[in-house]
């Protein structure tokens, strides 16, 4: 299941969101060849940037969440405004203490995009999340995310997400954050459905639904298009070398591979 709810709470003091992406963890996952850890961490980081996604008030948005570790690896995740995410991972070792977690959000209206930084500490993704938000946002946030490996499947990945609102009561923080912890196995309760989790627990609230999905944007034109941008001295120069040029997509490990006499018929058009 992939469902993101959305409710303004304890008198709309705090925006909530319930989020279950199992089956678009899953889908990378499975693309990547993860296992265990490195699943755990790309998981969440699918999840945080699917949540991001949601925030997008263009249908011309996008916004990315990518991370450096220290041994000059990254994870890189993005999504559009229609909640297409894709990711892909380049390190061997993901602790992400001491990483380098940056946001670019740009929601498509043609001015500067959103940029925030922090410097995770702690190997937690759900608290480097929350500095995140305090740091770069200042907005006080509750972040509970988790990945649920079995092997190399993926069975529940997802979380909440609430943030306080401006003007809300004093005590709105500290009441979701008792009724949220005191739910004792929160995977299993929001995989039984994110709206009931919530119905369960906030009565009489606005809820909003949206499914976002693991999908890459890449397509045969703009490998093309990348291609074309180095010229036709370059380009011609590596069919010497080979009658083929191919690339790989990171994001989906898709292959698009280019024969020579349709180079040039491409570059003649």
């Amino acid at each position: 299941m992939n469902e993101i709810s959305r409710s303004l709470v304890l008198g709309e003091g705090v925006a909530l969101s319930v989020i279950d992406t199992t089956d678009m963890v899953q889908c990378g996952i499975k693309l990547h060849g993860l296992y265990e850890d490195a699943a755990a961490v790309f998981g969440g980081l699918l999840t945080f940037t699917a949540y991001l996604g949601c925030q997008l008030k263009s249908e011309r948005g996008s916004v990315s969440v990518s991370v450096k570790f220290p041994d000059g690896g990254a994870i890189s995740c993005s999504s559009d405004a229609a909640l297409h995410v894709r990711g892909c991972v380049d390190s061997e070792t993901l602790n992400l203490d001491g990483a380098t977690m940056t946001v670019i959000s740009d929601d498509g209206y043609g001015e500067r995009p959103y940029l925030g930084i922090c410097v995770c500490e702690g190997n937690d993704l759900s608290q480097n999340i929350e500095n995140y938000f305090l740091q770069s946002v200042q907005v006080d946030t509750l972040v509970r995310l988790f990945t649920v490996m079995d092997s190399d499947r993926c069975v529940f990945a997802g979380g909440i997400i609430a943030q306080v609102m401006p003007g809300a009561a004093e005590d709105a923080a500290m009441e979701c954050y008792d009724i949220l912890e005191s739910v004792e196995d929160m995977p299993s309760e929001i995989g039984k459905g994110c709206a009931a989790f919530a119905d369960a627990r906030f009565p009489g609230r606005y809820l909003l639904t949206v499914n976002p999905v693991y999908r890459c944007n890449c397509s045969r034109e703009k490998v093309w298009e990348v291609i074309k941008g180095l010229g036709r001295g370059q380009i011609f120069e590596m069919l010497v070398e080979d009658p083929k040029i191919s690339v790989k997509c990171h994001y989906c490990n898709t292959e698009y591979v280019f024969m020579k006499d349709e180079i040039i018929r491409l570059l003649n058009e």
